[in-house]
């Protein structure tokens, strides 16, 4: 708690700023940051790029970065890191360079970084990590002082523009550790390290963040080819086996050399020795079935295989997975051919007695696997094909047999998740894990036979026993190497049909097998089967088609498509993916490139992806709102109208492109004749007054010519006013943003503006769609501190306790609070000489219950305040809330309210009790149009409840009320000699005053009212005869 405290006193020494939540959702459970904004933001920026041994910050973006943008902030000294989610983002601060000028408007707040933002939650809890804990390893000198007490083995993930160098890992070392590993792909290290240090490590500027290693990885234990079709394609006319792809088995151990099945095509690349599990899993993706007749044959018999097996590498033996042997083994595998991997090996949380808040967890390795997937060191910079199984956690039913039973890394993105259905009849096993996972994404991706009910019993495969041997065993592990087979069939006949192609990406093997699969479960997507069972001859038929495609899309710069639907089709099925950048380790959501599937018809109505609803798991998929949680989406529409349909890959927020997808459609796609019109940089609300400010967008004719000087943007002062033209200044060299400036306006004007271009081919367009019926608006003014109380002086207005109030004790009263153990602070917020605030009894007493609320509620109540006409007017307040009945069904509740009246009271927040470990200080904020009509009169309470007899305390202190405000500028006239144009004329008349000539018009030579006549006066007049606002 002392380090949220260190953010608040920040906030004060930067002024009175304006100070706002972004929607970061940190994984250590902290609060969302508070950003220092407005009047304070400079000095803020200032202040943090001073500090000599901590230059990295939060800031918080006023809209989705573009390249361009990324650009411009690191030619002002800001480079932005790791995204967080909200526009947000980790960022480094160059002292010398840095120009908060140069920032605007992109950067809109800043704040520091809180150290419990770096630290996984069961670290900072002291949760039981048996797996990854123990004494001191073996190599740890007898003299190191660091030697007693509990150690434990962590990633440390290390900032983006930290290289993991010596003298990086010797400062790791320094807190009495011990650097195992460093998995350069994702930028972090593997420590065994005293636990005790954790937190310490974590205060170093160049760590990110800090969690927990994995649990070792371990196995995930002729009717698979009948289900999934296999046995159709390897039959004529496909005559398809696999031949030419190269699967490579990454397992608990090795593959057996020795089968007849198998002889000949396995390379074991690291010396691991055989096992039956492994060599299983290599039998199902594709044996020969030469030990059994050809009963028992694999999915894709003509593959080759390389092997290798995860060992623990560490000194320790601790029994934790080390994610270097991943990627040693892969990076491996790829030097000497391999095209796919197969996986079926996890965490296995339930079955081990493991936490179950680790289920649906997304933690180093699955950043690991994500960045392989997309294309890392590992494969030279090249997309890579994945498989995985999604485990059987529902098996042992400790973490539950239903959702949210998921384990690592499961739950990547990029990969292939695979559940497991039963062979006989598609049904759901009863072991195979289901999502979602921790962030409400689907998990698994697709399912495939893994088990069988009557028969075999299962999934029958070679063993490592003997040359002939054969076993039955059911898992996720034996419908992941099915899906891996049939993908090795669908590479075969792709390198047929597309012989100039580079390989398939995965999200393109994804988007086959999405829209090919047998919709099993509920209708649509779901959390047991994610997209269905799979169907290897549907999957290649819907290849064969050419309706698919791989492409890119940045920030800014979308794709366009069209479709016919001819009258009877019956539907229209697109389906999107794309290998995202990894997850950042500290936030959730993990999704990063967030990527829209958008399908217009022909009358401009727009079908919607199927989406989950992660609190409600067992609810079907709707068709109602965009996705903007998975990398895989579906659009299909029942029974379409016939026509045009048009198709965009929207980049909706791309903070780390360019961004490839896949993209398949049942329908032709074709690229739509058109000019697109992409907005950049808009002006919205507020703008200074009398200040000009420059908009700009992105024009993209698509098979289409753009029409010579039809790109203009059009404004006008009010709704009711005539619309001026400006024809648009087009790009500079190395750019691609279209631009004009708009004037400067007056309090008085409600600006409007937007956009337009003309195509030779597809005619008229505009931004926004509606142009002038629907432009953009914008508000002068600013957003400024209107109201701030800190009741040093008093109580403001404000009164402590109502009529009707039933608390017997710890009624509401400003005074300076006395420490009282756990519960109450010692201090209020206010720095300095502050003392006072509101607080629930601010006595200390002789036990923490003695002044605390009993036996009902206490109320506080603002003074009104006159917030007319202010929608946007936001209400902060710092709160110490403590309470001893956390957790509870009954527990307390801590109540804020806001009236327009003092009469009728609108609930904005319902805090439940809890228990921090000390009292912190935490500022909280709202904006008061979400709840009601702001008017002259609003007012806010607080309202403290103990009706379950808990220690329960409370206190509010520095409230700050933002709302919009307006002054012009003071008017000018820069028509000095008077001729009636503003001209180079006036400039020469004012230099000839400044000189001592002749003053024939009377005018005032202190153009800039600074008080002296010099020249900084002409410099002025000159700006405004430019265009620029009065001085």
């Amino acid at each position: 708690m002392r380090w949220n405290r260190c953010v608040m006193v920040l906030a004060c020494v930067a002024g009175l700023a304006t100070a706002s939540h972004a929607q970061i959702q940190w994984k250590s459970g902290s609060p969302a940051p508070t950003f220092i904004e407005g009047g304070g933001l400079a000095k803020a920026l200032d202040q943090l790029a001073a500090r000599a041994d901590d230059p990295r910050v939060v800031v918080h973006l006023s809209a989705p970065i573009t390249d361009a943008g990324r650009a411009r902030l690191a030619a002002s000294g800001l480079t932005l890191l790791a995204p967080l989610g909200d526009n947000s983002f980790f960022a480094t601060l160059d002292v010398k360079t840095l120009a908060p000028a140069g920032l605007a408007p992109w950067v809109v707040g800043v704040s520091a970084i809180d150290p419990a933002w770096k630290l996984h939650k069961s670290l900072a809890t002291g949760e039981a990590l048996p797996w990854a804990s123990g004494n001191a390893p073996p190599d740890i000198a007898p003299d190191n002082a660091a030697r007693g007490g509990q150690w434990v083995a962590v990633y440390v993930q290390f900032h983006d523009d930290v290289s993991p160098t010596k003298a990086v890992l010797d400062k790791v070392e320094s807190f009495g550790g011990k650097v195992r590993d460093v998995i350069f792909i994702s930028n972090y290290a593997v420590v065994e390290m005293p636990r005790a240090n954790v937190a310490a490590l974590a205060r170093e500027s160049i760590v990110q963040w800090i969690e927990p290693a994995a649990p070792l990885f371990g196995a995930l234990n002729a009717e698979n080819r009948a289900l999934t079709g296999a046995n159709i394609v390897q039959a004529s006319p496909y005559n398809l086996s696999g031949q030419g792809v190269k699967v490579f088995v990454f397992d608990a151990g090795g593959v057996y050399t020795g089968h007849m099945d198998l002889m000949g095509r396995v390379t074991v690349i690291d010396g691991s020795a055989a096992i039956d599990h492994s060599t299983h899993v290599a039998g199902t993706v594709g044996g020969t079935g030469a030990a059994s007749g050809g009963m028992n044959r694999g999915m894709a018999p003509g593959v080759t295989f390389l092997s290798a097996a995860l060992n623990i590498t560490g000194q320790t033996g601790w029994l934790y997975t080390n994610p270097v042997d991943i990627v040693q083994d892969y990076t491996t595998a790829y030097s000497m051919g391999a095209h796919i991997a197969t996986n079926s090996i996890g965490t296995n949380v339930a079955n081990n007695g493991f936490p179950c808040s680790w289920e649906g967890d997304y933690q180093e390795t699955d950043r690991t696997i994500d960045s392989i997937v997309r294309g890392s060191a590992v494969t030279n910079g090249n997309p890579f094909r994945v498989v995985w199984a999604a485990g059987n956690e529902r098996n042992s039913g400790t973490c539950g047999s239903m959702y949210n039973t998921i384990g690592p890394p499961a739950g990547a993105k990029n990969h292939l998740s695979i559940g497991a259905v039963n062979a006989n009849d598609d049904s759901m096993t009863s072991f195979s894990g289901w999502g979602p996972t921790d962030d409400g994404r689907m998990k698994p991706d697709f399912a495939a036979p893994g088990c069988q009910v009557g028969g075999d019993n299962g999934v029958t495969s070679c063993l490592s026993s003997g040359p002939t041997a054969y076993g039955v065993l059911c898992g996720t592990s034996m419908a992941t190497p099915t899906v891996t087979g049939c993908a090795a069939l669908l590479m075969q006949d792709y390198r047929v049909q597309f012989p100039f192609l580079a390989d398939p990406r995965n999200s393109t093997l994804k988007v086959l097998f999405a829209q090919s699969a047998v919709d099993r479960g509920n209708p649509g997507p779901d959390y047991q089967f994610g997209y269905g069972s799979i169907r290897v001859q549907a999957a290649i038929d819907l290849m064969r088609q050419h309706n698919f495609l791989e492409d890119e899309v940045s920030q800014g710069v979308d794709k366009f498509f069209f479709t016919q639907v001819a009258p009877g089709d019956t539907s229209l099925t697109l389906t999107l993916a794309w290998d995202d950048v990894p997850g950042t380790a500290n936030v959730v959501p993990e999704l990063v490139n967030d990527l829209d599937l958008e399908v217009i018809s022909p009358d401009g109505t727009q079908a919607f992806p199927w989406t989950l609803n992660p609190a409600s798991p067992a609810s079907p998929a709707v068709r109602t709102q965009a996705n903007h949680r998975d990398n895989l989406e579906q659009v299909k529409v029942d029974n379409p109208a016939p026509g045009t349909w048009s198709v965009r890959i929207r980049a909706f927020n791309v903070p780390q492109g360019p961004q490839p997808f896949s993209l398949v459609s049942s329908n032709v796609l074709s690229q739509m004749p058109s000019v697109y019109l992409t907005p950049v940089e808009l002006v919205h609300s507020p703008v200074l007054p009398g200040t000009p400010s420059q908009v700009g967008l992105r024009i993209d004719a698509v098979s289409d010519t753009l029409v010579d000087g039809s790109a203009h943007m059009l404004y006008r002062f009010s709704p009711t006013a005539d619309f001026t033209s400006v024809p648009l200044t087009p790009p500079a060299p190395g750019s691609s943003e279209w631009t004009a400036t708009l004037p400067g306006f007056t309090c008085t004007d409600l600006p409007e503006y937007y956009f337009e271009a003309t195509g030779a081919t597809s005619g008229h367009k505009t931004l926004p769609a509606a142009g002038a019926t629907a432009a953009y608006q914008a508000s002068p003014g600013e957003l400024a501190v209107r109201y701030h109380e800190d009741f040093e002086s008093g109580p403001a207005g404000w009164v402590g306790g109502q009529p009707g109030d039933t608390a017997t004790t710890g009624q509401w009263d400003l005074q300076a609070p006395e420490g009282t153990w756990n519960t109450q602070p010692a201090a209020d917020v206010t720095p300095g000489a502050g003392t006072k605030c509101w607080i629930t009894d601010g006595r200390a007493g002789n036990a923490a219950g003695q002044f605390d609320v009993d036996n009902g509620y206490t109320t506080l109540v603002s003074a009104p305040y006159n917030l007319d006409r202010a929608p946007e007017a936001t209400i902060s307040y710092y709160l110490s809330y403590y309470s001893n009945h956390a957790g509870q069904a009954n527990a307390d509740k801590f109540k804020v309210q806001v009236s327009p009246d003092g009469t009728n009271w609108t609930t904005v927040d319902m805090i439940p009790a809890a228990s921090p470990p000390t009292p912190a200080w935490v500022q909280h904020t709202f904006r008061v149009g979400d709840f009601i009509t702001p008017s002259a009169t609003t007012q806010v309470r607080f309202i403290a409840t103990d009706l379950t007899s808990a220690i329960l305390e409370a206190a509010i202190d520095e409230v700050t009320i933002i709302a919009h405000q307006c002054i012009d500028t003071p008017a000018c006239n820069p028509d000095l000699n008077q001729d009636g144009v503003a001209d180079q004329g006036d400039v020469d008349y004012l230099i000839n005053v400044v000189a001592g000539g002749e003053n024939p018009s009377g005018v005032n030579a202190d153009f800039n009212n600074d008080g002296v006549a010099d020249q900084g006066d002409v410099d002025a007049l000159i700006n405004v005869v430019a265009g620029g606002p009065c001085p």
